[in-house]
């Protein structure tokens, strides 16, 4: 599970800008699951090409 600052429709993260999690996930064989709060899903992410797409989101 995969904490974020928020989250869109389709899987991109908004993380705190240090790039962690993008050079760690690419490198874990198993799904990518985003955790937030309904509030921490909004319309669209900005995302780079070195972003990593979330397969699957909970917002409980």
């Amino acid at each position: 599970m995969i904490p974020g600052v928020a989250f869109d429709r389709y899987g991109h993260r908004l993380g705190r800008g240090k790039g962690y999690y993008d050079r760690l996930l690419p490198q874990i064989p198993a799904p990518k699951v985003g955790i937030c709060f309904p509030f921490q899903l909004i319309e669209e992410v900005p995302a780079e090409a070195f972003d990593f797409r979330m397969d699957t989101i909970i917002a409980q």
